[in-house]
């Protein structure tokens, strides 16, 4: 008996390198707005992941405003380093997509996967990208037809950008005409540098009792306006009388956010089966679970917007 023992003992000592070599450290492309992956890494250790030992992060920066030059750079790093999976968040995980079709890739946030040509389903992405989805077209509608509820002759809808963001904000938003154009809405974009830029594209919409803006700031980082000038931007809006949406407690009429609960823990396990062997082309994006509406009384008041009982019920929080 003690020589069976000595030798399953020797089998065991014998084996163990071969185990190890079937079970490689995952490594985890990281391409980071300027924040570490702290969060992500604590999520990955509660599915049973342990930084330094089983799972490395290899992490390159791209903070918001840097030149295209310094993301190019990042993105051929990671691609390069040949990780098992890349995360990222909203732009950067496009500039990935295009990078490599075949890395996968977990998107931490991203507005519209179907319209950038990144998933062909969001039930059934099909392709290396996957992760977390805004829910477009869906929350676009919902918005789209609170806004008509509040302005019945609605036909026109700006989008207030930054000023070098058109092409993208045009390829970000194909979903949100596919939804407009059917309920007569039709879109067009206004990228602006100043707060004079922005009232010149108020302007230019016309008759307030018929047209919208959606104020975009943060978020897309390249093709947001100044964070300095919101407010400004946002009394603009009130004073024309235009309908926006944007922040709800600095003055815009709706402000409707579809939001993840737990984002990162979302985000971690759809990372934990991709390092596990399954497929992004086969892992479903997830969807919001969290809808957030904030409507402004002041401002609906002040541009003669009307407050339907359905807004009123459907809103979550009411303001001004």
């Amino acid at each position: 008996m003690r020589r069976r023992a000595a030798l399953a003992a020797l089998l065991a000592v014998a084996l163990a390198p071969a185990s190890r070599a079937a079970d490689p450290v995952k490594r985890v492309g990281y391409l980071s707005g300027g924040a570490p992956p702290e969060e992500l890494a604590k999520r990955l250790t509660e599915l049973g992941w342990i930084e330094g030992k089983s799972l490395q992060f290899e992490v390159r920066m791209a903070p918001p405003g840097a030149p295209p030059h310094v993301l190019a750079t990042a993105v051929a790093e990671l691609v390069a380093a040949k990780v098992d999976v890349l995360v990222a968040f909203a732009d950067r995980t496009d500039a990935l997509a295009a990078a490599t079709r075949t890395i996968p890739i977990v998107a931490g946030f991203h507005p519209d996967p179907i319209g950038m040509g990144l998933a062909k389903t969001l039930r059934q992405p099909g392709g290396n990208v996957t992760g977390l989805s805004a829910g477009v077209p869906e929350s676009v509608g919902a918005w789209l037809g609170m806004l008509r509820t509040m302005r019945p002759q609605l036909v026109r809808l700006a989008i207030v950008h930054g000023e070098r963001g058109e092409a993208r904000m045009r390829a970000v938003t194909r979903s949100w005409r596919d939804v407009a154009t059917p309920l007569g809405v039709s879109i067009s974009y206004a990228p602006c540098a100043t707060l004079a830029d922005v009232g010149r594209a108020l302007d230019a919409l016309g008759d307030p009792a018929s047209a919208a803006a959606f104020l975009l700031f943060g978020g897309m980082s390249t093709v947001a306006l100044p964070e300095a000038i919101s407010k400004e931007v946002h009394e603009l809006t009130v004073r024309r009388r235009i309908a926006a949406i944007g922040d709800a407690h600095q003055g815009a009429l709706l402000d409707y956010n579809a939001n993840h609960s737990d984002p990162m823990r979302r985000l971690a396990v759809i990372v934990d089966k991709v390092l596990r062997g399954r497929k992004a082309a086969d892992i479903p994006f997830e969807l919001p679970d969290r809808i957030e509406i904030i409507v402004n009384r002041a401002t609906a008041k002040a541009i003669g917007a009307v407050l339907t009982p359905e807004i009123l019920l459907r809103a979550t929080e009411m303001v001004g």
